[in-house]
């Protein structure tokens, strides 16, 4: 952007400004060891020791600043002086601050996302499951990287480190608690990411970050796997009921899967079935659950 660029200065990382003969420098707090050690357009070298959060200061403070003048020359037709810029990023709030932070801007989203769909008379809140289970992700995330993840943060990289994420199941080793299980890809990712983005849209508009255009279309990213659908019939289903087997274990399977086909479970909900949720209703014998994927109660 005009007027601004990286510097160095006592192997400090500033933000430097420029505007009528004048200039401001900003420090990120990133201190190298050497000056060589960052690139002209500000990317650090692998040489730099805690690379990833000192590229993170850096580029947060950038962004901070860019969109700061850029929104004060779409209000008043002119970039801002030095002292103005100064005044802006004051109001700002350079230092992290709880509306800074990814999940609780999310839940902003998320919570008039429920709003509007509670008022309407077409629109399902059943539509908002892609919502809650990215709420879900998100913390997950916050968990796995055992801090909090900030607006500024958002990238492309970000995305692909996020979509690696999802995409990992779970330890059962770990003694990190979890909300999701992980292991989605295909279709079921691809709504994740393009949540997501509709999010940062919304924060953007919000003016709580810069304008996402560098994760604008990642969803192409995500490869979306051929899909080949095979049916049985009712009468088919009834001759495996039957089948003679040469094992226990082999019946015991036949059986997974008969039931999972009279009840519609998915495998993560039937791999997770307890007894306690089986029980006698006045209607008959009920299977009572909170699905794993969507956190919905439903009856069989």
């Amino acid at each position: 952007m005009k007027g601004v660029k990286i510097v160095i200065q006592d192997n400090y990382v500033k933000i430097s400004y420029s505007h009528l003969y004048s200039r401001k420098r900003f420090s990120t707090g990133v201190k190298l060891d050497r000056t060589d050690q960052i690139s002209d357009i500000g990317k650090l070298k692998g040489s730099v020791k805690d690379k990833e959060r000192k590229q993170r200061l850096i580029d947060g403070l950038r962004n901070k600043v860019e969109s700061n003048i850029i929104e004060y020359q779409k209000d008043f037709g002119r970039y801002p002086t030095v002292d103005e810029l100064e005044n802006l990023l004051k109001n700002d709030n350079i230092i992290k601050s709880e509306t800074d932070r990814l999940l609780v801007a999310y839940q902003q989203f998320y919570d008039e996302k429920i709003e509007l769909f509670s008022n309407s008379d077409t629109k399902k809140i059943q539509s908002l499951n892609s919502h809650r289970a990215l709420l879900y992700y998100l913390a997950d995330y916050e968990t796995f990287l055992g801090r909090q993840i900030f607006l500024y943060e958002i990238n492309k990289k970000w995305m692909f480190e996020f979509k690696k994420f999802n995409e990992t199941k779970r330890e059962n080793s770990t003694n990190k608690k979890y909300i999701t299980y992980g292991d989605i890809r295909g279709n079921t990712l691809k709504k994740r990411v393009n949540v997501f983005i509709h999010f940062m849209k919304w924060a953007h508009q919000k003016k709580m970050c810069s304008e996402p255009t560098e994760i604008i279309g990642f969803g192409k990213e995500i490869e979306r796997p051929e899909i080949k659908k095979a049916t049985i019939t009712k009468n088919e289903l009834f001759q495996i009921e039957v089948i003679e087997l040469k094992s226990s274990s082999h019946e015991f399977i036949r059986d997974l899967f008969v039931f999972a086909c009279w009840t519609g479970l998915r495998w993560s909900d039937l791999t997770s079935l307890k007894k306690s949720e089986i029980r006698k209703t006045d209607e008959g014998i009920a299977l009572i659950k909170k699905a794993v994927k969507t956190r919905d109660k439903f009856t069989i």
